[in-house]
């Protein structure tokens, strides 16, 4: 204790400090200067400052940069299309913002991407489990349009699982959510989704009331909202109207079927409308052959048809054209 110096504590102290402040500094200007080459297209040079970022921030304990850095790392690996490593990167913010309460709104976005990453893989109950999950730490949050949009993403998910009364309580309360607190374009996406159950539940008048309501909605839309957006949602609202027209009309026997020859003015529209929506169909030819296939074009000049694997039940293969003078009967199974 003799050779104790206060002053050399002191200035050990506040070189220590400069030091540290130092480091978050430059990790914080490593990560802008990773934004900056991600817009200019440069994603390597982006990933190279992203990661020399995010070892200064675990060295500094800096627990907003390390999640930010690893939330960038995981857009990066996503533009690259790598989604086990963006799975990775996300699964590291997520372990950070667990850590504590202030971290409770960016532990919500992390667990929603995890959600949307999942059901682009095809993991439907994953993302389901994620789903709920960011719900309730948004509902905590208080942040409302988050909320609902988790509702209604769990009721999306359930209507593909082919469990419409679990859709219906998830659109229930996200439709509790949305009338008093949410946008018209959100009240117009939620009548669409009101109509997709509808037609899971078999009631396809009611479904078509529920898409009309919501076309004609989005017409005092076009103004406050983006053109891109608005045009997205009326495609999918025909769509759905264009499958419900084929239900109804042409499904009244077992097959929707068209023979030829015949005019083609005649049952064309007919045809656009299944390849819009992407139904398999039977194209008996005239050498005999049977095509099992997706129509996904029909034109004046014939059907463009694409391949069907009977092993992933999906699309498959290069698509094909048939000209309709070799057609003698399509059918929809």
């Amino acid at each position: 204790m003799e050779n104790f110096d206060p002053d050399s504590v002191r200035d050990y102290q506040i070189d220590a400090y400069e030091h540290w402040n130092g480091l978050a500094y430059y990790a914080n200007l490593k990560l802008q200067l990773a934004t900056s080459y991600l817009r200019d297209g440069e994603p390597d040079r982006a990933e190279e400052f992203l990661r020399d970022a995010l070892s200064l921030a675990q060295v500094t304990g800096d627990g907003r940069l390390e999640y930010l850095t690893n939330w960038s790392l995981a857009t990066l690996a996503l533009h690259r299309q790598d989604p086990i490593m963006a799975r990775t990167h996300l699964l590291a913010a997520r372990a950070i913002t667990h850590q504590g309460e202030w971290f409770r709104l960016e532990e919500a976005s992390v667990v929603r991407r995890l959600a949307f990453l999942e059901m682009e893989r095809g993991r439907l109950y994953g993302a389901r489990r994620y789903f709920m999950d960011a719900r309730q730490l948004y509902k905590d949050c208080e942040a409302i349009d988050d909320e609902a949009a988790c509702l209604v993403q769990l009721g999306d998910i359930d209507l593909r699982l082919r469990r419409p009364y679990g859709a219906r309580a998830h659109y229930a309360a996200a439709g509790q959510l949305i009338r008093p607190f949410g946008s018209q374009m959100q009240k117009a996406k939620m009548t669409r989704r009101l109509g997709d159950l509808a037609s899971a539940l078999g009631d396809p008048a009611v479904a078509q009331a529920k898409y009309v309501d919501a076309l004609d909605s989005l017409e005092e839309l076009s103004i406050a909202y983006p053109k891109e957006e608005v045009d997205q949602e009326r495609e999918a609202i025909l769509t759905k109207l264009a499958g419900l027209a084929i239900s109804e009309a042409d499904r009244s026997s077992e097959d929707w079927t068209v023979e030829f020859p015949t005019k083609l003015v005649d049952v064309l529209p007919e045809l656009q409308q299944i390849a819009d929506i992407g139904l398999v169909v039977d194209v008996e030819l005239k050498n005999g052959q049977t095509l099992c296939c997706v129509l996904i074009g029909a034109t004046e000049l014939g059907l463009l048809l694409a391949g069907w694997d009977d092993g992933l039940d999906i699309p498959g293969g290069d698509p094909i054209t048939v000209a309709l003078s070799d057609v003698v009967r399509i059918t929809v199974p």
